[in-house]
């Protein structure tokens, strides 16, 4: 048979994006939420980071699914296309709620830093899953607790039950690379393809340490 990467065209480093990119430092600064100005470029910028996490679902299927061994290619792809089409889900419900608020997602600049881990993952899915899927991921979750507190702080209720219902979703897609981190890690130490740390599963994200993997996330 066709091995899969001669069929597949390797992923381009950085997807194309329809929206004004900009270096982080000439990103505006959130302060508090209660200005109308301020509530847009936040839901702008939550808006912006799932329309990141769409191609971030994407590219770890294109990009790693002929690393997978063969009995597991069909599970890991149905995992990660189901994160991407909630993550697509997550987009369309806060460019709805731009337009509530009477804007346009790409009516703000953005910025590229959101991509930055996964180029620096490229060559590695152990890596991709441990530094972008599970610790970023749970960081952003971490970060999402004060987002919502500066949300209910100005009475925006709205966004405030958007990110509480997005940020359950997310803790299921650290809960997916944890267990596809374990998994793979599992086979390559069967095949004797080698024991790094990051394949033994030693750091602490592995062992489910994190309040988030473990789904004890304090959000809600």
């Amino acid at each position: 048979g066709v091995a899969c990467t001669e069929l597949a065209p390797t992923p381009p480093d950085e997807p194309a994006r329809d929206v004004q990119t900009v270096s982080e430092g000439r990103v505006r600064k959130v302060g508090g939420a209660a200005s109308l100005r301020n509530r847009l470029t936040l839901v702008h910028s939550l808006a912006h980071a799932e329309n990141v996490a769409i191609d971030l679902m994407w590219d770890v299927i294109a990009r790693f699914s002929a690393d997978v061994p063969l009995k597991h290619v069909e599970s890991f792809c149905s995992d990660f296309v189901e994160a991407a089409a909630q993550e697509a889900h997550h987009f369309l419900l806060w460019t709805a709620r731009l337009r509530s608020l009477g804007a346009d997602f790409g009516s703000l600049p953005t910025h590229a830093g959101l991509w930055k881990a996964a180029h620096r993952t490229r060559h590695s899915l152990a890596a991709r899953l441990a530094i972008e899927h599970m610790a970023l991921e749970a960081r952003g979750l971490d970060v999402s607790e004060k987002t919502l507190f500066r949300l209910r702080a100005c009475g925006d209720e709205t966004s405030a039950a958007l990110l509480r219902f997005i940020a359950s979703e997310e803790v299921g897609h650290v809960g997916a690379a944890l267990r596809w981190f374990v998994k793979l890690g599992e086979s390559e130490s069967e095949s004797g393809r080698g024991e790094s740390e990051i394949v033994r599963g030693e750091s602490k994200l592995c062992r489910g340490e994190s309040e988030v993997v473990r789904g004890e996330s304090k959000i809600g």
